[in-house]
């Protein structure tokens, strides 16, 4: 999906998006609080300073994303999501969440 069209699906309410393709997407300093978006395809995308607080990102597949400034706080990081390669400098997590990455 573009992030055109994700961004309009949003901005008219939509919040679920589990199992939506990203791949590949710029979604630099957007605002996706509160998605669901489990068991979706985020990798290599560009989410630099993206807000994706309260979202749900359950066995998502974050590979080789650029999360770099993201905001994470309140989000679901359990299950199977995969962060290998992720980039998170300076990116806002709660700190029960950091350690168990490390």
């Amino acid at each position: 999906m573009k992030a055109e069209d994700l961004l309009n699906r949003y901005n008219s309410g939509e919040r679920d998006f589990q199992g939506i393709d990203l791949k590949e997407t710029d979604l630099i300093n957007v605002n996706l609080t509160g998605c669901n978006f489990s068991q979706a395809d985020f990798r290599t995308t560009s989410d630099q300073r993206t807000d994706l607080g309260k979202a749900d990102l359950e066995n998502a597949d974050l590979s080789y994303a650029n999360l770099s400034a993201a905001l994470l706080y309140q989000a679901n990081l359990k299950g199977g999501t995969i962060l290998t390669e992720t980039d998170l400098r300076e990116a806002l997590m709660p700190a029960r969440t950091y350690s168990n990455l490390l």
